[in-house]
């Protein structure tokens, strides 16, 4: 069953041995907690990796821009959900692109398409294995201000980190696009943990 935000907050927060809430409006410090940490948390653990749930495809448009664009290259409009830009569509694609800012530089004039990590603003659209990572994630931030345990706070930091890996790696062996790639010589297509295709792209804002 697909879990609200005050319910991944709450299996955060049993995690730590503090009691439930109802809401992020109560007037208490397990609800201020989870307000501050809850959006930065998901969407920095959204942005880290090419999770299937949050790919999006979208034909970019070019803009006009005031910042020196070298010539034969274009600048375009990251869209405004843009948390990480993965790579050019399809991918493996010879045509190169650097991220500046939140516009993207390509060498192609017309007609490109990016594949890119989401902001998912409902958690109702998130997997559970997603949603029980994210409750992980939550947990160690809020360890120290709730509870001012270190031990806790370390065991917790090792069972993210654990429980991240392995569903980085599972999220990695759905589909076949890369296996495809990876096998054909006229293609250059090095993938990395982030999935990212191994273009340059830089940090967003």
């Amino acid at each position: 069953m697909a879990q609200s935000k005050v319910e991944i907050c709450n299996v955060a927060l049993g995690m730590l041995g503090a009691g439930p809430i109802r809401d992020f409006t109560e007037e208490n410090k397990r609800a201020r907690m989870c307000i501050a940490f809850y959006l930065p948390i998901c969407d920095s653990l959204v942005a880290r990796f090419d999770w299937p749930f949050a790919r999006r495809i979208a034909k970019l448009q070019q803009v006009v821009t005031t910042e020196p664009v070298p010539t034969g290259w274009y600048p375009y409009q990251l869209p405004t959900d843009c948390l990480t830009p993965r790579d050019l569509f399809p991918e493996g694609s010879q045509d190169k692109w650097v991220i500046m800012g939140r516009l993207l530089l390509c060498q192609k004039s017309e007609d490109v398409y990016l594949r890119y990590t989401s902001r998912i603003n409902e958690s109702g659209t998130f997997p559970e294995p997603f949603s029980g990572l994210l409750a992980q994630a939550l947990a160690v931030q809020l360890c120290m201000p709730i509870t001012q345990d270190k031990e806790l706070y370390k065991a917790l930091g090792q069972q993210y980190t654990w429980s991240l890996n392995e569903a980085m790696e599972n999220e990695a062996n759905i589909g076949n696009e890369y296996r495809e790639a990876d096998n054909d010589p006229n293609v250059e297509l090095f993938v990395t943990a982030g999935g990212n295709g191994g273009r340059a792209w830089e940090s967003i804002d």
